[in-house]
């Protein structure tokens, strides 16, 4: 070996031993314990709300007017408000009824028209001049004196059933139900009547069929609406009344007479009253509102019946109370009765028969009628 080689042998192992040896590596730092915590509430995480749907608009209130010629304190009116009550409760709000008393939509001559042509969208109704076949129920002594209200009342259901015309009568108007009211008989001021010569030169009010037979007596007829009934007794413009018991009550007459004369449980005739309403309003209601309409005018019905009785029992309680005279008709004074107004009842056939009715076929049928009830 060289002596040059052997040099640069000896330099390269001297370097390498002056190299200093490798830093140790510096040890992990220590994780912190963590800190004593107290109980945690972990809440729940969850989408943010979407928008409530917007509600749907409420169902328009069918709004009803109401009409009626009693005051609004009387019996009747109390019952009819009663009813727009029940009718507004059981449609849930749907159907509200405004009641108008005393007149104030219209006169009650104008009834009938009012409530067909739209003035107003129902009322009470009494069956009378607008018409002709219904008439049938107010013809006097034409069913027996013994038959009541409740009867009468069935009567002409099954009539009105048999003869569909008696309701189509009453054109852009529909019935929400009829019921008798208690019967009528003669009241007067100042002297009893108590057969038919007794009329002989007096004024009295009463239905207008009475004219003819007040003629062969001598007597006048002065027609009065129910509003000008106490005016006419008290400025003496009429002499008596053939009128119910009832009617005294809702117009307070009853203190103006001082005689009766009265026919048992049937009286001379029993007028029907009710209840009608717009046939286009009727038509256009809801089927389960117009079926509400209906039921509730049935439990009207029955709560008129149960009234009437209650009022006519008070009433004649009252009478005696201030000492008038009540004659109650023999069998044969009824008969006269009968016989006096016999013109009236071939009046109403020949009449019914000339606007198209079958008239001798609605008489007969309500005389059968009669004869189950009597």
């Amino acid at each position: 070996m060289s002596v040059a080689l052997l040099l640069v042998i000896i330099l390269v192992l001297a370097g390498c031993a002056r190299q200093a040896a490798p830093a140790p590596a510096p040890a992990p730092a220590r994780t912190p314990a963590p800190a004593p915590q107290g109980p945690q509430t972990i809440t729940a995480q969850t989408q943010a709300p979407t928008a409530a749907p917007k509600p749907a608009a409420p169902a328009k209130v069918i709004e009803l007017k109401y009409s009626d010629w009693n005051p609004a304190v009387s019996d009747l009116a109390k019952r009819a408000q009663q009813f727009a009550g029940l009718i507004n409760e059981r449609t849930g709000g749907r159907v509200k009824i405004t009641l108008y008393f005393g007149q104030a939509l219209m006169r009650s001559a104008e009834q009938l028209r009012g409530i067909q042509s739209g003035i107003a969208d129902l009322g009470v109704y009494v069956i009378g001049d607008d018409l002709q076949a219904n008439r049938i129920m107010e013809q006097p002594f034409m069913f027996s004196p013994t038959t009541d209200t409740y009867e009468r009342t069935k009567l002409f259901e099954e009539l009105r059933a048999k003869f569909p015309q008696l309701d189509k009568e009453f054109g852009s108007a529909v019935p929400l139900y009829w019921r008798s009211i208690v019967p009528e008989h003669v009241n007067t001021v100042k002297k009893p009547v108590t057969v038919p010569e007794d009329l002989r030169g007096m004024k009295l009010s009463a239905s207008t069929w009475w004219e003819e037979p007040f003629k062969s007596v001598s007597a006048a007829l002065i027609f009065l609406r129910a509003p000008d009934w106490y005016m006419g007794l008290e400025r003496g413009l009429i002499e008596g009344q053939i009128i119910h018991w009832n009617a005294m009550n809702a117009m307070k007459t009853l203190e103006l007479f001082k005689f009766h004369t009265t026919f048992g449980p049937g009286g001379i005739d029993t007028p029907f009253l009710g209840a009608i309403i717009n046939k286009d309003v009727y038509n256009s209601l809801p089927p389960d509102a117009q079926k509400i309409f209906m039921d509730t005018a049935k439990e009207w019905q029955q709560w008129g019946l149960e009234d009437d009785q209650k009022i006519m029992a008070r009433m004649i309680a009252g009478a005696k109370e201030a000492r008038h005279l009540i004659h109650e008709a023999t069998p044969s004074e009824v008969q006269q009765w009968a016989d006096f107004t016999k013109v009236v009842r071939d009046i109403w056939i020949n009449d019914t028969a000339a606007k198209g009715f079958p008239a001798q076929d609605i008489f007969n049928a309500a005389r059968q009628l009669n004869e189950k009830y009597k």
